[in-house]
């Protein structure tokens, strides 16, 4: 979809929230947060570009990781083993 030209940013964004308001989407209360020790396995899932995603009917969003530790190992802050655990043998 695109936007008019006279549209700021701001509208936009408000639009778009006002559409996901008044949407099929169900909004659930954050009842517990808990801090899990130990090691776990997690993924950082990504599609192209700066977008958001919907995961198990979760809204979801890039994380930017994967640059991030990339850049880390060209700066020789990060291990490659750590990082190739991290974000995959790329």
């Amino acid at each position: 979809m695109r936007r008019p030209s006279t549209e700021n940013s701001s509208d936009h964004a408000l639009r778009v929230a006002e559409r996901l308001a008044l949407g099929p989407l169900v909004f659930e209360k954050i009842v517990e947060k808990r801090l899990l020790t130990g090691r776990f396995r997690v993924y950082d899932i990504a599609v192209p570009g700066n977008r958001n995603f919907f995961a198990n009917a979760i809204l979801v969003h890039n994380s930017g990781m994967v640059e991030a530790l990339k850049l880390a190992m060209e700066q020789g802050t990060i291990r490659y083993e750590t990082a190739r655990r991290t974000i995959g043998p790329y």
